[in-house]
């Protein structure tokens, strides 16, 4: 959402969030429901039931169960490695910021662990990812190329997920 900002005399218009973020997580949650779907699993944009406090929910949530009889909720979180908070973790190691993120989102959503899975979907804005991100993605690949293909070995000699400029996931 855009704000104004007066300084030094001038006026102009900054995001709160760029829009290049804004961006990338809409396209990555889109990708995430879109590859559900084609496996069979039904799920849900922006479940209304699952709001938090503050007033904003998971990206999605399928609409039968996932892991351990529970459904899966999810949520995507792009950010940069170069905001402040993260940037101490990152000039440490790729994908820190993204494992920052990542553990953030958990703690939003833990009140949601009685009846969903939570998956924070979290990917720095340069391309790493956090390792459940990346563990998330190879399984929904898999379990797409075996609806597919029919075979999950056929995934990881014909199929590549690139997501970004950093990460690629076989």
């Amino acid at each position: 959402m855009p704000v104004w900002l007066i300084a030094a005399g001038t006026i102009g218009l900054v995001y709160k969030q760029p829009p290049s973020r804004v961006v990338r997580h809409n396209a990555l949650s889109d990708c995430i429901r879109r590859a559900f779907g084609a496996t069979g699993i039904p799920v849900r944009k922006e479940p209304a039931g699952l709001v938090q406090k503050d007033g904003k929910r998971p990206d999605g949530c399928t609409l039968i169960p996932w892991r351990g009889g529970r459904p899966l909720a999810w949520d995507v979180t792009v950010c940069t490695a170069v905001a402040a908070s993260y940037v101490t973790a990152a000039s440490q190691s790729a994908g820190a910021a993204a494992e920052q993120a990542a553990a953030r989102k958990s703690l939003k959503y833990a009140a949601l662990s009685i009846d969903y899975e939570f998956q924070p979907v979290a990917v720095e804005a340069h391309g790493p990812m956090d390792e459940a991100t990346i563990s998330f993605v190879s399984q929904l690949g898999r379990q797409w190329a075996e609806a597919y293909v029919g075979d999950s070995q056929a995934h990881s000699r014909e199929y590549t997920t690139q997501w970004g400029g950093g990460e690629s996931i076989t």
